[in-house]
């Protein structure tokens, strides 16, 4: 199976590209190092003809950066998955998107499944689950995998307090399950080594940390 990673520079893509490595993929790196001046009209000439599963490795994680860029935010969480789902496809292609919890509004008393309609209530989260939607209808060999937080959004809200000597204000009634980077990376690796074996587990998952922890703890 030849795999499409499109990343930035930002870490998940360097950790899962190590990893995928070291699997008997075909492995192509596809980097977006721009992709606010980036023109996703011209997709044939990023993508080689021979690729079988794009995985967009874009991870948007951090709601605060969405409201603060609501253009970029848009065009990175709906315009460039959807531009990627309406290529792959007319060219027989399956596609591989990230999206996150922030698809809800975490008012539920118990946990989410996947069937449970979207209610997000920022920027992020409602671009993610506008994504969601539209590529359920555009492409029937897709995978969406939610994400519970990033771990490591946390950590650097931390250190910069901590430079700064600034107090860091979080609520200790919001429980979630963070997710590290490189345990990310090896859950898609796992789901693609299943797709290359030929299993057909299209549809939507999520992945969390196993342990429930609250933003102040």
């Amino acid at each position: 199976m030849h795999v499409l990673v499109v990343h930035d520079y930002g870490p998940l893509g360097k950790i899962l590209l190590e990893r995928l490595r070291e699997t008997s993929l075909d492995i192509s790196p596809l980097l977006v190092s721009d992709l606010v001046s980036a023109n996703l009209s011209a997709l044939e000439s990023w993508i080689p003809e021979d690729t079988d599963l794009i995985v967009n490795a874009l991870w948007l994680a951090d709601p605060e950066v969405a409201e603060r860029d609501p253009e970029g935010t848009h065009k990175a969480a709906f315009s460039l998955p959807l531009a990627i789902a309406e290529f792959a496809r007319d060219r027989g292609m399956a596609l591989f998107q990230l999206s996150s919890c922030y698809v809800f509004d975490g008012r539920k008393q118990s946990g989410y499944i996947t069937s449970n309609p979207g209610h997000p209530v920022n920027e992020l989260g409602n671009w993610q689950w506008e994504c969601e939607q539209a590529l359920r209808t555009l492409l029937p060999r897709h995978i969406i995998l939610r994400t519970g937080w990033s771990l490591s959004r946390f950590i650097r809200k931390v250190q910069a307090s901590t430079a700064f000597d600034e107090a860091l204000s979080l609520p200790g009634r919001c429980i979630g399950q963070p997710v590290s980077m490189k345990d990310l990376a090896r859950v898609i690796t796992a789901i693609i080594q299943q797709l290359d074996c030929g299993t057909e587990v299209w549809g939507t998952f999520q992945y969390a940390g196993a342990e429930e922890i609250s933003l102040y703890e």
